[in-house]
């Protein structure tokens, strides 16, 4: 149940991005030699960011087809070497114990940890298909990071949602999409990351539940549910069942009232009283804002103010007691 990611035609853009930054570097620290695999190390993050799945495949093809293209290293202060390009092609060669060194071109070190990132993650969107969860934890790092220190040298302005759909090729909605999904669960995240909830379903879940753990846990808890199920119904039985639609249902049967006593359950409770303090702490913040740029409001607007202090100190006064 394959999704389309919103890279697989960005493909060539990035490719081009990378060969920029190749060939600005003389011809010689390009060229391809072989290093001891014993002296490479991977770089930390890309794992924490990027699935390594499908290592052992990949590992037959090579055995299979040969190393068709080297990894790019960069040489530490201590020696020894750090991979910028190619982690998977260098998980999958150094599987297999008669191989001692590997095809690599060396490149210069980059300046900053926020360069480094930029070409290990735009690598991994040339070389595969990402899922979601790769891409919005790529997003999130690339902010805290390249974004980040391109901002304390002041070569980067503007609303960071707009830079990365800039830097992605893709649009400032789609970057809020992705980086909501890091909100999710970890079952939730993993079932998003294979394909089995679409991006649109995440965001259906997120939205109804207020992103609280709890609710998104009842929701993977109903998917599980049905897919057991499926299994007693079928020798085959997939995930297909898990849309949009599915999803909604889910979330109303949730929300919905009790049957036997009339009450809200409590997690219509829960989803109330976590947009309630959302709101009320984006109320305070952005009158703590408007009080230091307005100089005068008229008559109308103080009595606007009024009767919503009126309708606070209500409030306040039904529930103080409960």
């Amino acid at each position: 149940m394959a999704r389309n990611n919103v890279f697989d035609k960005r493909a060539p853009r990035f490719q081009k991005t990378i060969e920029t930054l190749s060939t600005s570097e003389s011809s010689a620290s390009l060229k391809i030699v072989e290093i001891e695999i014993a002296l490479v190390d991977e770089n930390p993050d890309n794992e924490s960011i990027f699935n390594m799945e499908g290592i052992e495949n990949l590992a037959e093809n090579i055995k299979e087809y040969g190393f068709y293209m080297p990894i790019t290293v960069f040489k530490k202060d201590d020696g020894r070497y750090e991979i910028l390009m190619g982690h998977r092609k260098f998980r999958a060669f150094s599987s297999n114990p008669e191989n001692k060194t590997i095809p690599a071109i060396i490149r210069e070190k980059p300046e900053t940890d926020g360069d480094k990132l930029k070409l290990v993650i735009m690598d991994n969107f040339v070389a595969r298909r990402l899922s979601p969860i790769d891409t919005a934890r790529a997003m999130k790092k690339i902010a805290e990071t390249y974004i980040a220190e391109q901002r304390e040298r002041n070569d980067l302005q503007g609303n960071t949602k707009d830079i990365l759909a800039e830097m992605f090729h893709t649009s400032a909605s789609s970057v809020s999409r992705h980086l909501r999904l890091i909100n999710l669960i970890d079952p939730l995240k993993d079932l998003v990351a294979s394909d089995v909830i679409a991006p649109s379903a995440a965001d259906v879940i997120l939205s109804a539940s207020n992103e609280d753990e709890g609710i998104q846990l009842k929701v993977y808890d109903a998917i599980e549910a049905e897919f057991e199920k499926q299994k007693e119904l079928t020798e085959d039985p997939s995930y297909d069942f898990v849309t949009t639609d599915f999803v909604k249902r889910v979330i109303k049967s949730l929300t919905a009232p009790a049957a036997s006593s009339g009450e809200q359950p409590e997690i219509k409770t829960l989803i109330g009283r976590k947009k309630f303090i959302k709101t009320a702490k984006a109320f305070g913040s952005m009158f703590g804002s408007l009080d230091q740029s307005i100089d005068k409001i008229s008559a109308d607007e103080i009595e606007t103010l009024k009767s919503l202090r009126a309708s606070i100190d209500e409030m306040i006064e039904k529930y103080s007691n409960k």
